[in-house]
């Protein structure tokens, strides 16, 4: 890294499923979970050494433009203690996420009861549609309160 250099490092744990129909979802997870393990101690060391991690990240971002590939983000803030922020009005009540521009994303949070996990999901229009509408999918949500 450049003496002159500051702030956080940001990178991607990017993995690409195989497309076969015969290989089910626990295979995409245990791939991504592999891909994730090799962000470690020496993944960072190696972008600290050098510039080549900026040419990967552009390389990465021009993708969807070039249409080959169709990216899904997910991140999680589970424990960060964001129910736990006081800035002189009191603990919040409940702690959601800014609007996104980009779509095919997951933000991961917190119930503010501690037991549980909310996913803030941003997808195109006739995406959500479907994903509505999906049985398995509902199986696992519970309603929410206001």
């Amino acid at each position: 890294m450049p003496d002159y250099s500051f702030g956080n490092l940001y990178s991607f744990a990017m993995t690409v499923p195989s497309m076969d129909s015969r290989e089910n979802c626990y295979n995409l997870i245990r791939q991504i979970r592999d891909t994730i393990r090799k962000v470690n101690k020496e993944y960072a060391k190696k972008i600290q050494d050098g510039l080549d991690h900026l040419d990967y990240i552009k390389e990465i971002a021009e993708r969807p433009t070039r249409g080959d590939t169709i990216f899904f983000s997910f991140t999680s803030l589970c424990r960060f203690p964001l129910y736990e922020a006081d800035f002189g009005w009191g603990k919040p009540i409940w702690v959601g996420s800014a609007a996104r521009a980009s779509t095919n994303g997951v933000i991961f949070l917190d119930t503010v009861s501690g037991d549980g996990i909310e996913a803030w999901v941003n997808l195109k229009e006739e995406d959500t549609a479907k994903f509505d509408c999906d049985e398995e999918l509902l199986a696992y949500i519970a309603p929410k309160n206001y």
